[in-house]
C-alpha cells in the first residue's frame, strides 16, 4: 500500500511551491508530459536524439490539426468569421489563467492582431532547465496555423498591396533588409475552392513585386 501511494503522480503545487505558470490544459496535457518524455528519453538515448523524438511527436500532432483546419476552411463563409472567432476564444484558451499574457494591437476593420508577451511553454521549459525544448511547441503552432491565408486581394480581406507595403516597411525599419546578411522572405497562401494554383502563385509574386516597387526609400 505504501508503494502505491508513493508511485502516484504528485501535483505541480506539491512539488513546486512557486510554479512558473497557472495549472491549465496547456500545462497538464502538453507542457509537463513533453518535459517528462524529454527527460525520460535521455536515459536511453542522447539529448539531441531525445529532442528530435519529442519534436517529431509534437509535429505529427500539429499536422493532424492542420489537416482538420484546412477542411474547416472550405466551409462556405467560415473563413471571414475566423478573426471574430479567434478574438472571442483566444482570451479563454490563451489568457492569463492559462499562463499567457497578450497585448492587442488592432481589433477593427475585420482584422485582429495581438503580441504574445508571456508564454507558459517558454516559462515552464526554462523553469525546468530545458529551454531547448520550447521551439518544439512553437514549431507546432507554425505548422498548425501557418499557410491558412487566402490569396492576395481575396474579397473582404486585408492582405493586398497596401497591407504588404506596411509589412515591408516595418521589416525595413527594423533592419531585416541587410544586403550583407540577407534573410529569407517567404509568403504563405492557400487555395479556396475553384482557384487555380498557378494563377494564385503568379498573383502572389505580382503583388509582392508591386509592393516592393512602391516602398519609398
Amino acid at each position: 500500500m505504501r508503494k502505491e501511494e508513493e508511485s502516484k503522480p504528485i501535483p505541480w503545487e506539491a512539488t513546486d511551491p512557486k510554479p512558473p505558470v497557472i495549472r491549465s490544459g496547456h500545462l497538464e496535457n502538453q507542457i509537463l508530459p513533453g518535459i517528462a518524455a524529454y527527460e525520460t528519453l535521455q536515459s536511453v538515448m542522447s539529448k539531441e536524439e531525445a529532442l528530435q523524438t519529442v519534436h517529431g511527436y509534437v509535429e505529427q500532432k500539429a499536422w493532424r490539426m492542420k489537416r482538420l483546419l484546412l477542411k474547416l476552411m472550405r466551409i462556405p463563409g467560415l473563413y471571414r468569421r475566423v478573426p471574430g472567432i479567434f478574438a472571442r476564444e483566444t482570451p479563454k484558451l490563451f489568457g492569463e489563467t492559462a499562463g499567457f499574457a497578450a497585448r492587442e494591437l488592432q481589433t477593427t476593420g475585420g482584422v485582429w492582431r495581438i503580441d504574445m508577451i508571456k508564454c507558459p511553454y517558454h516559462d515552464a521549459c526554462v523553469h525546468y532547465g530545458c529551454p531547448e525544448l520550447c521551439p518544439c511547441f512553437c514549431d507546432s503552432d507554425d505548422i498548425t496555423y501557418g499557410d491558412l491565408h487566402p490569396r492576395m486581394g481575396y474579397p473582404e480581406s486585408a492582405n493586398d498591396t497596401p497591407e504588404l507595403i506596411d509589412y515591408l516597411r516595418v521589416l525595413r525599419d527594423e533592419g531585416f533588409f541587410n544586403a550583407e546578411e540577407p534573410y529569407v522572405l517567404s509568403m504563405e497562401v492557400t487555395l479556396r475552392p475553384g482557384e487555380d494554383e498557378d494563377i494564385v502563385l503568379a498573383n502572389t509574386k505580382r503583388v509582392l513585386n508591386r509592393a516592393w516597387a512602391m516602398l519609398e526609400d
